[in-house]
């Protein structure tokens, strides 16, 4: 058996036929170390109000630091800023935070000291 540039086994012309179950059984596990191990989804509930950038910090608590977020806002939850169209967007991502910025789509201006309330997706 040979393994990759990446450490993942798999079998050579020289290995035995009745061998194929373990070079199946060696890459999956290879694949469950490698890949899925390392590969994680979060979810959060982003709720509080902006500071006067219009932005919101999510300290997300990970030993690492995430590689991409993703934002999904809840219009219903703004209360009276219900009929402002509002954006948002991940502003930055460091080891300990995750970062979001709310936008005013009407005026293009920042969002500050707002309540507003969005869902985060974030992972490695």
């Amino acid at each position: 058996m040979a393994t990759t540039a990446n450490g993942l086994p798999y079998p050579v012309g020289t290995d035995k036929v009745v061998d194929g179950d373990d070079a199946i059984r060696a890459l999956a596990e290879a694949i469950d170390a490698k890949v899925l191990a390392t590969s994680s989804i979060y979810w959060a509930l982003i709720s509080g109000v902006t500071d006067t950038n219009g932005i919101i910090n999510y300290v997300h608590g990970k030993p690492w630091t995430p590689k991409w977020a993703q934002l999904t806002i809840d219009y219903g939850a703004t209360g009276s800023s219900l009929a402002i169209i509002v954006s948002a967007g991940v502003q930055y991502i460091d080891p300990t935070l995750i970062a979001i910025r709310f936008r005013r789509e009407d005026s293009h201006a920042w969002f500050p000291s707002q309540p507003v309330v969005a869902y985060l997706t974030y992972g490695r």
